[in-house]
């Protein structure tokens, strides 16, 4: 199996031990959906306070407050690092909790991929995340799009900076997308996609998108997006 270090939560073993159970839960949904995960390392921190937290992400303050979590790559071949913001964490629900490290553990997984559009990755994260949710949990997720909204598909990467007050919509819209995506295919082919745009040239990587989805959806990407569309539409 994966292994996630024991939780370092500097004076709180309840916090401790959500995150441990969290990270648990979380291994087990990756590896059954991804089973090349097995075997798998990586570690997990709960920093004292939000100045620590910001200070592991090496950002301002200001700039994560809102952040659930998020996932940093030492290098030299050291395991990765998921950061967990002790001030959010305590306000997430049972649920919130499992999904946010569920969230960061396909981060962790999959490496830091700068090559691959962030709509791909944090849509398949929140999937992957998402697995095992009613529902209504998944329709709540675009509970952030108004009666009258008309979303730009995919989201830019503007959208989903926490600094940008879109984040939340921005996130919803991602997760629906690839979504879709892995319902027509598959977590791992969906991953492989976004391994191969890794490793082409940014001036590829549209053509590579573009064949990608139609090779999973067997439409092509301007009738996939108009089909998400119709569909985002139905929902209101």
């Amino acid at each position: 199996m994966s292994s996630t270090d024991a939780p370092h939560v500097p004076g709180d073993p309840t916090v401790r031990d959500e995150v441990r159970d969290a990270a648990a839960a979380g291994t087990t949904t990756l590896v059954r959906l991804w089973p090349d995960a097995a075997g798998a390392h990586w570690s997990v921190e709960v920093p004292s306070d939000l100045g620590a937290f910001a200070a592991g992400l090496g950002r301002p303050a200001a700039d994560v407050a809102s952040l659930a979590a998020a996932t940093t790559y030492p290098g030299n071949g050291a395991a990765a690092v998921v950061h967990v913001n002790p001030v959010v964490w305590p306000s997430l629900t049972a649920f919130g909790k499992r999904a946010v490290v569920t969230h960061e553990l396909v981060h962790a997984w999959m490496g830091p991929l700068p090559g691959v559009p962030h709509w791909l990755l944090e849509g398949l994260a929140d999937t992957v995340a998402f697995t095992d949710a009613s529902q209504a949990r998944r329709s709540a997720l675009l509970g952030s799009l108004g009666a009258d909204a008309r979303p730009v598909l995919p989201p830019s990467d503007v959208a989903l900076d926490s600094a940008s007050g879109e984040a939340a919509q921005g996130y919803a819209l991602a997760w629906f997308l690839v979504d879709r995506l892995v319902a027509a295919s598959s977590v791992q082919q969906v991953a492989a996609l976004a391994a191969r745009l890794d490793r082409e040239s940014a001036a590829d990587q549209d053509a590579t998108l573009r064949e990608g989805v139609r090779r999973l959806t067997g439409t092509t990407y301007a009738a996939w997006l108009s089909q998400a569309r119709q569909a985002l539409a139905a929902r209101r």
